[in-house]
Formats: C-alpha cells, sequence, structure tokens
C-alpha cells in the first residue's frame, strides 16, 4: 500500500529553520486559527525550560505555502537517542489540509524524521480524526493511542455582557461573587 501511495503523493516539502526571519514569522502570524502548542512564545518557553531546540518547518505543495509547523526536539550521543515533538501541527494556509494534503506532508516529515531505533516521535496533529488519515498515520509508522485530541474554539470578539448573557445562569452567579 506504501508503494502504491507514494506514486501518487502530492509534492510536498518542509523547508526547515531554527529561527524565524520577519518574512517566516509574518506567515507562522498570518494563518488562521495558529494553536498555542505551534505559537513561537510556547516554544521559546518550553525550549528554555527543558532544553530543547526548536524546528520551524515552511511547508511548500507544488510550489505554493501551504501550511507551517514547528518540532522541539532533544537528543543525546549525538543523537543516537533522540526525541521528536510535533504537536497540534502542522497548522495548514486557507485551501490546504485535505486528506493528500496531510498524507504528503506525512510523507516530507517522515523524510526528515524516518522511524528507526532510539528515535521517538510524538505527533499529535492537527487535523479531522477521519479514516483516511487514521490510515495515512499507520503507514507512516505512527501508533493511534487512546481517543482522539480534540480542540474547542471558543469566540471572545463579543462584548463583555453578551458573553454573560449567554453564560448558563449558575456560571453567571459564580462570575458574578468573584
Amino acid at each position: 500500500m506504501k508503494e502504491k501511495r507514494a506514486k501518487n503523493i502530492l509534492p510536498c516539502s518542509i523547508k526547515w529553520m531554527s529561527d524565524l526571519s520577519q518574512i517566516e514569522g509574518d506567515r507562522f502570524d498570518s494563518l488562521p486559527k495558529n494553536q498555542l502548542l505551534q505559537s513561537s512564545p510556547y516554544l521559546r518557553a518550553v525550549s528554555k525550560i527543558n532544553n530543547y531546540s526548536i524546528r520551524y518547518g515552511v511547508i511548500d505543495m507544488n510550489g505554493e505555502f501551504a501550511g507551517v509547523c514547528s518540532v522541539l526536539e532533544t537528543g543525546l550521543f549525538k543523537n543516537v537517542v533522540h526525541a521528536v515533538m510535533l504537536d497540534q501541527g502542522p497548522i495548514w494556509n486557507e485551501g490546504y489540509g485535505s486528506e493528500a494534503d496531510f498524507a504528503a506532508f506525512l510523507h516530507a516529515f517522515r523524510s526528515e524524521f524516518p522511524k528507526r531505533f532510539g528515535r521517538r516521535v510524538r505527533f499529535i496533529p492537527n487535523v479531522k480524526n477521519t479514516a483516511g488519515v487514521r490510515d495515512a498515520l499507520r503507514e507512516y509508522g505512527f501508533k493511534l493511542q487512546g481517543e482522539a485530541y480534540k480542540t474547542i474554539w471558543l469566540n471572545c470578539s463579543q462584548d463583555e455582557s453578551a458573553l454573560r448573557t449567554h453564560l448558563k445562569k449558575k456560571w453567571r452567579n459564580s462570575l458574578a461573587k468573584a
């Protein structure tokens, strides 16, 4: 099955860098619904505390900007023991993020971080949990564990009184007491 998919895979590449230039930083910040776990301030804080290095990736598909991802890495003994963490990524540009795009991303990601003895990859993808996505993850050597990760988006763009009105009475009362 892997050979069959590889023939039909979309051209995808990931440009990796350790620092974001202004242009690349603008790309990261411009994407809709950027995840906390993929944000530069969060990554810098976690990397400093845990002595991880950060790699920022710009995803290119068919010569177009398709999205971004960030990984945290750590290694011992010249990366003989190597850990890679990609949480809540990739973040897709508008018009990208289909199952085919995700499979192409996995192909490029595994080219950079092939499965091998001594390497542990933690990957919490930012995609809908569909049968096609699960098949692609298994195909590229990722084990599915536990329940699917869920993200809830809360629109806080309304004014305070409108937000308060939509709360249940019990929550409004608790908020008033606080």
